[in-house]
C-alpha cells in the first residue's frame, strides 16, 4: 500500500534522484544474478569487492594487486557480461561495503594502480 498526503493520488515517495540498472560511481549497485544462480550481492565479501564481467584477468589483476599491496581486503567476482548482468554497462565495478560502486571502466593497467593513492581513494570516498 501507498499513502500519500490527503487529496492525492498516493504517488511519489522520498526517494531523490533516478534508478538505474548501468553500474554507477556513487550508486548503490542495482542486483543482479551470475551464471552461477547466485544474486551478486551474495558473492560479495564483507569488505570491499571487484566484479569484473567479461573481463581478462589482465585487465583486472593489477587493482587486485594494488589493492592487496595496500592491505585493503577485496573479493574478486568473475562471471561473464551476459544476461543480467549486461546491464551493468562496464566490466569492472569494484565496491564498497554497502554495495556501492565506488568505480567503473573497462580496465585498469599495472601503472595506473600499482602504488597509487587515487585508487584507494576511489575505493573509500
Amino acid at each position: 500500500m501507498v499513502c500519500g498526503p490527503a487529496g492525492t493520488s498516493g504517488h511519489g515517495g522520498s526517494a531523490v534522484g533516478s534508478h538505474q540498472f548501468a553500474a554507477r560511481a556513487g550508486h548503490h549497485l542495482a542486483p543482479a544474478v551470475l551464471s552461477t544462480g547466485r544474486n551478486v550481492f551474495e558473492a560479495f565479501g564483507d569488505g570491499f569487492s571487484l566484479l569484473a564481467l567479461g573481463a581478462e584477468p589482465a585487465r583486472w589483476q593489477a587493482f587486485v594487486a594494488a589493492a592487496g599491496a595496500m592491505g585493503l581486503p577485496l573479493t574478486a567476482v568473475q562471471d561473464t557480461r551476459e544476461d543480467e548482468r549486461e546491464r551493468y554497462r562496464c566490466s569492472l565495478v569494484p565496491v564498497r561495503p554497502g554495495q556501492f560502486a565506488a568505480w567503473t571502466g573497462e580496465a585498469v593497467s599495472e601503472p595506473e594502480a600499482a602504488g597509487n593513492p587515487a585508487l584507494g581513494e576511489r575505493l573509500c570516498r
